[in-house]
């Protein structure tokens, strides 16, 4: 059954209920009713767990790149701005997500993927050779 259909279904027995009209009240359809809900609010207390999991999962990690970030470059001032952020009630998963992007992006730019001497490979110094950076002789 349809979330929709049951909150309906309910609203009818309750304004039955309500209304004293306990002769139009179909006790069978209220049982099935009581039945479906008692199943949609576990199913929905299960994902509410879930939810909160892996939210606790995305906050965690975007501290620990802020965290990161900050001992990186010895300024831990957008260290608390983040937890601040996600410490907020008013923190959706939209802003959650950007967030996440933001701190990623900052994480990538201080840490990068790919080592300093593989990028340096790509430009124009193919040609020279390890003779011409000795200094000494052994």
């Amino acid at each position: 059954m349809e979330t929709d259909d049951l909150v309906n279904n309910l609203r009818a027995h309750i304004e039955s209920i309500s209304d004293e009209k306990i002769e139009l009240l179909d006790f069978d359809s209220l049982r099935d009713d009581l039945k479906n809900a008692t199943g949609l609010l576990l199913n929905l207390d299960q994902k509410g767990k879930l939810c909160d999991k892996l939210l606790d999962g995305i906050r965690s990690e975007i501290k620990k790149m802020s965290l990161a970030v900050s001992r990186a470059k010895g300024d831990a001032s957008s260290l608390s701005l983040t937890e601040r952020l996600l410490k907020s009630e008013d923190l959706d998963y939209e802003d959650l997500a950007l967030l996440k992007q933001q701190v990623g992006a900052e994480f990538d730019r201080t840490f990068p993927g790919k080592p300093i001497h593989k990028i340096m490979e790509k430009g124009n110094s193919s040609d020279f050779k390890v003779g011409d950076f000795k200094t000494g002789e052994r």
